[in-house]
């Protein structure tokens, strides 16, 4: 009795002190078998704990002292169990975690109602799966979860975080695996019964914040992406220093950016990318993704100088690694977009270089032949050649034979499209663009503004070469989509000029194709909010000056005309070799001539001709050759026949002459029209069309 109290007191004595080394006197399996079965697994706990420390110390006894434990309860299930702990925090050994495994199912061999066995023997697939990239172990790790949760009632609340978090975990790996929504979504759903039992641990945070980004990139949705900047939040204070966090904050706002263009992500990634720098060894991809969001920044702000701090960027990454290919082709995207915005034809060509070396190195990655179709389009714009446009489509090609789904690519092969198809004037390559366009729309990549505006110029341009009004009808309706675009959702920026521009085009086009005055009255307003955005826009003021002229023509409004003639002046005074300009300065003229004529009072009227003919021929002076025929008709109402029919002959010499049946029924040469030179003029027009035609 008094051995037996004294073996007792001696292992007390040893757990007190964490005496290890005093478990010598207890190696003897006979001296085991005198105690109790409370002081067997207190021996056999103590054995463990030895050879914990000698496994992390690297010391091989801990095959001795496990087996040891063993010898003193070979049957209790915690002492196994234990053991499987043990080896489970040698996460990146394979022979341990294996050792684990086996240690945990012996466990519940013995106990097939062990809780924490089945916990701790889940964690172990984790780490083995994680350690051979082998998803299966994913997927025994939810089988022993599952298995777990019959027995889950009786458990602590800190136990039932833990265990929710790390089956959340197993869903979330076997999402990475599958990339199907409902395993991320799994995930996110044990996460969250995790945070209801009052887990509070970065890492737990983390975890939950990475599933919740997985499934907004899933499902296209940016309010988990929301979600998730909560999560990486409450891990930034709960572990500040831990600039890994600050770096994925930063990323997760920095796609929150991307996809929602609002100035207060852009903002916030920057400051948690300030931050995350502090490390003291920034990583490669630290620096990519901070370029990346300048990068964004440059597309989505239109600003030039964005792209150029990208670069800096991507040059701390290149002192890192200077050939990786997402490196090539983000730094290539950037050379470009500060190429095109600053005309410079070696920045062009620095992006080709790069993006070619990145497409050297993964050529079965689609992006990287958009981004190449995308430059041999820049370039094609550069020389005005259409060479370079069919090579860019060659581009969006290959990349499309990769990937049929991917929105980018047929967005950059309508543009290619469009881009032959207006060189030269060539309604197939345009039809070919809208099928593009109308592929873009099906596979849900039409939530950006300036997708809708390629749509409706490509279809405007379509209406132009074919006199369907029905393209052009469609034209308007995209334009009118931007609008509604950012009625609905203000905070993504106000309108472009451009949007607008284009848009009042299109509803003057239409007053010309209908001949209906409210088209025109429309397109006024349209193109006058277009030039309060951007006073400057000479295009947006010179189709101002044109519509109001169309406009108070078909109204027969003088004030109308008159405001034409004073935009008019305002782009000459700027411009003053802008030959069309001229041109259409003068027809407001002559309209104003027309209406203010009177027989009887031809002084009235002289002044707006002699204004009209003045500034054809300045026109004619600079090379438009459409004002050949502007001038045969202000003749022919000034009754100058012999002038009006020579400058009838020089329109017909420089190919500038309207169709047949538009001459003939145009009220300006009503007066000629009955003069033996006209017939005989038509009479030869005639017989050359014909001619031509046979």
């Amino acid at each position: 009795m008094n051995n037996e109290r004294s073996l007792a007191q001696k292992l007390k004595e040893i757990v007190e002190q964490e005496a290890f080394e005093n478990l010598d006197d207890f190696s003897n399996p006979q001296e085991g078998n005198v105690l109790k079965n409370d002081e067997r697994f207190l021996l056999g706990k103590l054995f463990i704990q030895k050879g914990e420390e000698e496994l992390k110390k690297g010391q091989s006894t801990f095959q001795d002292s496990f087996a040891l434990a063993e010898k003193a309860a070979p049957s209790n299930a915690t002492i196994f169990c234990l053991k499987g702990k043990a080896f489970l925090t040698q996460e990146e050994n394979a022979r341990c975690l294996a050792a684990a495994i086996e240690a945990f199912e012996f466990a519940l061999a013995l106990d097939p109602h062990y809780f924490d066995a089945y916990r701790l023997c889940g964690e172990a697939f984790i780490f083995n799966g994680l350690l051979h990239e082998n998803h299966t172990y994913f997927q025994n790790a939810q089988q022993k979860f599952q298995q777990a949760l019959a027995y889950l009632d009786d458990q602590a609340d800190a136990i039932k975080a833990h265990y929710f978090w790390k089956w959340g975990l197993s869903c979330f790996l076997i999402g990475m695996v599958s990339e199907e929504p409902f395993d991320i979504h799994q995930a996110i759903q044990k996460y969250r019964s995790a945070k209801e039992f009052g887990l509070k641990n970065p890492d737990f945070f983390q975890d939950f914040a990475e599933a919740l980004v997985e499934l907004s990139e899933l499902v296209k949705q940016q309010e988990f992406c929301l979600e998730a900047v909560e999560y990486y939040h409450l891990a930034v204070s709960e572990d500040y220093e831990n600039y890994d966090r600050w770096f994925r904050l930063a990323s997760c706002h920095e796609k929150l950016y991307d996809l929602t263009g609002h100035l207060q992500h852009f903002e916030l990634s920057q400051a948690a990318f300030d931050v995350a720098v502090k490390t003291p060894s920034p990583n490669f991809y630290l620096w990519i993704r901070w370029g990346k969001l300048y990068l964004n920044a440059s597309k989505l702000q239109k600003n030039p100088i964005y792209a150029l701090t990208s670069t800096e960027k991507f040059l701390k990454a290149a002192e890192l690694d200077a050939d990786h290919p997402v490196l090539l082709g983000l730094w290539g995207e950037a050379d470009m977009i500060y190429g095109i915005h600053t005309e410079q034809l070696d920045l062009l060509r620095s992006a080709e270089q790069k993006i070619m070396r990145s497409i050297k190195q993964i050529p079965n990655n689609p992006h990287i032949w958009a981004l190449m179709g995308t430059c041999m389009n820049e370039l094609g714009r550069y020389f005005s050649d259409e060479s370079y446009y069919v090579q860019a489509t060659e581009k969006f090609q290959q990349g499309l034979a990769l990937n049929r789904y991917d929105p980018l690519l047929w967005y950059g092969l309508a543009s290619s499209y469009f881009s032959i198809g207006e060189y030269w004037n060539d309604s197939q390559q345009i039809e070919n663009a809208i099928s593009c366009f109308q592929k873009v729309f099906e596979l849900e990549g039409h939530h950006f503004p300036q997708f809708w505006n390629d749509w409706g110029l490509a279809l405007m341009k379509l209406s132009e070469l074919t006199t369907d009004k029905t393209a052009l009808e469609a034209a308007i309706q995209k334009f009118e989509h931007i609008i509604h675009m950012r009625d609905e959702e203000q905070a993504q920026g106000p309108y472009e000029a451009e949007w607008l521009y284009n848009y009042g085009c299109a509803l003057d086009f239409m007053g010309d194709f209908t001949e209906d005055a409210t088209y025109y009255e429309k397109a006024i307003n349209v193109l006058s909010k277009a030039l309060q955005i951007d006073p400057s826009y000479t295009n947006a003021r010179y189709n101002l000056a044109v519509t109001l002229s169309h406009y108070g023509e078909a109204t027969s409004d003088l004030d109308v005309l008159q405001s034409s003639i004073e935009n008019f002046k305002i782009i000459l005074n700027e411009d003053h070799e802008d030959e069309m300009a001229w041109n259409d300065c003068g027809l407001a003229y002559l309209n104003i001539a027309e209406l203010i004529h009177e027989k009887a009072r031809p002084e009235v009227s002289k002044g707006y001709y002699n204004e009209a003919e003045q500034k054809f021929m300045h026109a004619l002076a600079l090379g438009c050759t459409h004002t050949y025929y502007n001038l045969a008709c202000l003749h022919s109402l000034l009754y100058n026949y012999p002038v009006a029919m020579h400058f009838l002959e020089k329109a017909e010499q420089a190919g500038a002459l309207p169709s047949l049946d538009d001459m003939l029924h145009d009220e300006w040469l009503e007066n000629l029209v009955e003069t033996p030179s006209f017939r005989h003029f038509i009479s030869h027009i005639s017989s050359k069309y014909n001619h031509l035609d046979g």
